[in-house]
């Protein structure tokens, strides 16, 4: 494992107000070298973080500046104001993961 990077570790997106998500896209390049291999997401119920989906592992394709996207779908929509991925692994060919945005529609 790359040094200083500790599994699992999380990103939050605070939407700061309801939204509806159904499903999340992540969009990285380079992604077998720095893409995201698996995780869980979870959405806020005013009080704690529920898992919607766990394990989930993106089929990253290639390994050059072309930006890759892969949708994750929820089993039903949830409403929201913030938005958690639990990323329990990924591909650290140069010591570091990346995710270039993350979408929920």
């Amino acid at each position: 494992m790359a040094e200083g990077i500790a599994f699992p570790g999380t990103i939050d997106v605070d939407y700061r107000q309801p939204i509806s998500i159904g499903s999340v896209t992540l969009r990285t390049a380079f992604a077998t070298g720095q893409g995201v291999k698996q995780l869980d997401v979870q959405t806020w119920n005013g009080s704690s973080w529920v898992t919607q989906i766990a394990g989930q592992q993106p089929a990253w394709s290639g390994n050059t500046a072309t930006v890759e996207q892969r949708t994750i779908n929820l089993p039903q929509r949830v409403t929201t104001e913030r938005l958690r991925l639990t990323v329990r692994d990924a591909h650290l060919q140069w010591g570091n993961f990346a995710v270039y945005e993350i979408q929920a529609s």
